[in-house]
């Protein structure tokens, strides 16, 4: 699906966009202006997850020209000061388009494209947990663009994740990519973080060299923090893939969990606590030595909840769900969440439990906020240990039981939000709440 990106419209899965590079060119870097528009869609699908490898990681710090910390009502004296700042930027740009130091990728395999101008470019975020609203062409020479991050689903608040693909038919095309719309001011890219990337030919996901972005507040973004790198297309039969940070999908998740199930380790329990809105599990590990394992399982057995817990009302009949807005939201029990009102809690068990069936529980949890993808490397990697031989390992299987919730929000994660569930709530704000139906 291909859309004139120049014009601004918004695509729900791709956005192609028409454009040449000829050559450096200063007064047009700066003299491209475009509108900007807020974005309102997002496309979600399921794709594959990915492994990582931080080959060409550079933390060096941004050169302090990449912060041109402009702001409306500022003095005329200090605003121009501030945006000669941004301009050294763009001269920055230029030094690194000329001597040809962009960053490249491989060669890769033969897709078929069926575009016929070998100029364009395409986006993408058709895929599970990708993230990209709206391209927007800035400049045909050098070739620019501004890419808008969609907010999280419901919660326009949030706009920090982002993950998408690109291609391009024109070996060699070089690309100056804007990242628009955070809605955070502190970040590491700040300190020096810059985006990963990796290719259908080299699927290992690198990080650009720091030297080639650069983190700014941007006049023409009303002054708001944007991401700006520089990027080669070294090869017309490969497709690209930008992201915040090492994705780690939901259904990577689910294959790694299911290739451990079916190992049949006498030390590893899985189960399904519960389905989430969009029905996605919400896994509980259990490892441990074979006998806590019966151990737990049987205390677990003698102290369950009496009874169901209570809750509000639900709304009759919530109103029609429109594309901007869920009609859920209007239900009473969420106004209730959002205004900070409580459902009643879930009575507990009260008898305390014989000396002889205590035992030591370790609890661990991630990914409560989708977009801090870093959690479930640790995670993957502390699992991996827990159910190893080494000694360490068979000694914590016999002193404690570790219980994990490997993804606590997995809509949030399936949908590319950065801190959001499937109803725009941050859950790490609501561990006391309950809804009946979710």
């Amino acid at each position: 699906v291909g859309m004139a990106a120049a014009t601004g419209v918004r695509s729900q899965a791709t956005a192609a966009t028409s454009a040449s590079s000829d050559g450096p060119d200063t007064e047009a870097m700066k003299a491209c202006v475009s509108d900007q528009s807020e974005p309102t869609s997002r496309s979600s699908m399921e794709g594959n997850g990915s492994g990582c490898t931080d080959a060409l990681a550079s933390c060096a710090p941004p050169s302090e020209s990449s912060s041109a910390d402009a702001s409306p009502g500022v003095p005329a004296e200090e605003t121009d000061s501030r945006r000669s700042a941004v301009v050294t930027v763009n001269d920055a740009f230029q030094t690194l388009w000329r001597s040809n130091t962009l960053q490249t990728i491989g060669e890769g395999c033969s897709v078929e494209i069926k575009d016929q101008n070998c100029q364009w470019i395409t986006f993408s975020s058709a895929f599970e947990s990708g993230n990209l609203a709206e391209a927007q062409l800035i400049c045909e020479d050098p070739l620019e663009y501004d890419l808008y991050i969609s907010p999280d689903t419901l919660n326009s608040r949030h706009r920090v994740w982002f993950y998408f693909s690109a291609r391009s038919k024109r070996r060699g095309q070089r690309v100056l990519l804007n990242i628009v719309g955070y809605s955070k001011t502190k970040s590491l890219y700040r300190e020096g973080m810059s985006p990963v990337v990796s290719s259908t030919s080299r699927p290992e996901w690198e990080r650009m060299p720091s030297a080639n972005v650069f983190y700014y507040r941007s006049p023409r973004h009303a002054h708001k923090y944007v991401i700006s790198f520089l990027f080669t297309f070294s090869s017309p039969d490969d497709t690209y893939f930008f992201a915040y940070c090492y994705p780690y999908t939901y259904t990577y998740l689910q294959r790694y969990l299911h290739s451990l199930e079916q190992r049949q380790l006498a030390y590893f329990r899985r189960e399904c606590l519960g389905r989430t809105i969009q029905r996605r599990r919400i896994d509980l590990v259990t490892i441990s030595s074979e006998m806590n394992l019966r151990r737990d399982a049987a205390v677990s057995s003698r102290f369950v909840p009496p009874g169901p817990p209570q809750f509000p009302p639900l709304a009759a009949s919530p109103p029609t769900a429109s594309p901007k807005h869920c009609g859920v939201c209007d239900n009473d029990s969420i106004r209730e969440l959002r205004s900070g009102a409580r459902a009643t809690r879930a009575p507990v068990g009260t008898e305390e439990p014989a000396e002889s069936d205590k035992l030591h529980v370790v609890f661990i949890s991630a990914r409560v906020h989708p977009g801090e993808t870093p959690a479930s490397f640790i995670m993957h990697g502390l699992l991996a240990f827990l159910i190893s031989d080494h000694p360490a390992a068979c000694a914590l299987r016999q002193a404690v039981v570790v219980k994990i919730i490997p993804m606590l929000n997995p809509d949030g994660v399936f949908l590319g939000n950065y801190r959001c569930n499937s109803l725009g709530l941050d859950l790490n704000r609501f561990w006391d709440a309950q809804v009946a139906w979710a």
